[in-house]
Formats: structure tokens, C-alpha cells, sequence
């Protein structure tokens, strides 16, 4: 049987508040963003979009990138506008 693993989960205004505390600054237009662009999962309960602070973590320092390719950056969080 697996273990369960206990985590933190917030909604998006919480998920802004706390990544603050947390010394990110991040809005919550970007979260919604990162969202609805599938770059940072979730998990929609009724109108609510729950995310985990491993996911936002995650998503936030890039680890799920690929590698970065010759002559420029492969992910699209840190992608100039001028590309």
C-alpha cells in the first residue's frame, strides 16, 4: 500500500499570498496563466482551482523543463517576447 504524503494545497489567491510569505512574487493573473496554459497542474473542485505547493514549486524553478538546447531556452516560463 502506498503511504500517503501530506502536502500543502491552496487555491489561487492563497497560493499568491503564501508563495509571497514565501519570498516569491508572483500575481495571481500569472498563476491563472500558468493554469490555463497547462504549465502548472491542478485540480478544479466545483468552481475552486486547488494546486499543491510541490506542483507550484515545480513549476516555478522549472525542474519539469526539458534541457536547455544550443543557442537559447527550451522553457517557456523564462522565453524572451522578441522569440
Amino acid at each position: 500500500m502506498k503511504k500517503k504524503i501530506h502536502t500543502k494545497v491552496f487555491g489561487i489567491s492563497g497560493l499568491a499570498r503564501y508563495a509571497s510569505q514565501q519570498g516569491y512574487s508572483i500575481s495571481t493573473y500569472l498563476i491563472k496563466k500558468a493554469i490555463k496554459d497547462g504549465q502548472l497542474p491542478c485540480r478544479i473542485v466545483g468552481k475552486a482551482y486547488l494546486i499543491t505547493w510541490e506542483n507550484f514549486e515545480e513549476w516555478i524553478s522549472c525542474r519539469s523543463c526539458p534541457p536547455e538546447p544550443k543557442g537559447g531556452m527550451a522553457c517557456a516560463n523564462h522565453r524572451s517576447k522578441k522569440e
